[in-house]
């Protein structure tokens, strides 16, 4: 499954040192699901979210290579 499209393949000085905006958009997707997951959850109400992300994260996860913070932050 090709990830969404999430931003340009730009230069981004942010988070992680030589990466790219379209990373940095679609890494902050997914750690704005699963934490408003954790929150939502924790006060007992019901999490949904759209299934194109959520398989977009597990591929992300999934994916072999180097990991946040050690190497290439793109893929």
């Amino acid at each position: 499954m090709p990830a969404p499209a999430v931003g340009p393949p730009v230069p981004d000085f942010g988070q992680v040192a030589g990466g790219r905006a379209d990373f940095s958009a679609r890494r902050f997707t997914h750690e704005t699901a699963v934490h408003r997951a954790d929150a939502v959850l924790a006060l007992g109400g019901e999490y949904t979210l759209d299934q194109e992300v959520a398989l977009d994260g597990f591929d992300e996860w999934l994916a072999p290579g180097p990991r946040r913070g050690r190497g290439d932050p793109g893929r």
